[in-house]
C-alpha cells in the first residue's frame, strides 16, 4: 500500500498504546504528547502575569496563580481543575485592567491545555 497518507492529528492531549498502519502491520508503543509545547507557554505567560501582579501590588492574587501553575505542570492534565483555577484567577483579577492582555493569553493557553 505504498503512496497511502497515514496521518494522525492530536491536539491538546496524549495519545499512547498501539498502532495499526495496515494489514499485518504493527507499530507497538507509540507514545505523542502534544501538551508540552502549550504547557511551556503557559507556564511562561503566567511568569509573566506574577511580574507584572507583583510590580504593581498586587501580591493578594499571586496564589491564584499559584494553583493555576499547579494544574498545568501535574503530571496528568485535568480539564475540570484547570479550568476552575483559571476561573478564580480571571475573577481575582476582574478589577486589574492593566494585566488584561496578559490574562487572555493566558485564557487562549488554558482552553488549548485544559480543553
Amino acid at each position: 500500500m505504498t503512496g497511502h497518507d497515514r496521518h494522525i492529528s492530536v491536539t491538546g492531549s496524549t495519545v499512547a498504546g498501539n498502532l495499526n498502519t495496515g494489514d499485518n502491520i504493527r507499530q507497538g508503543n507509540v507514545t505523542a504528547n502534544q501538551t508540552a509545547p502549550v504547557r511551556q507557554e503557559l507556564l511562561g505567560s503566567l511568569a509573566d502575569l506574577r511580574s507584572e501582579l507583583t510590580a504593581e501590588g498586587h501580591t493578594d492574587v499571586l496564589s491564584r496563580v499559584d494553583d493555576l501553575e499547579e494544574e498545568a505542570t501535574a503530571e496528568e492534565v485535568d480539564p475540570k481543575g484547570g479550568q476552575k483555577a483559571f476561573t478564580r484567577l480571571k475573577n481575582a483579577l476582574a478589577g486589574v485592567a492593566s494585566v488584561a492582555a496578559t490574562l487572555a493569553t493566558i485564557e487562549d493557553h488554558v482552553r488549548k491545555l485544559f480543553s
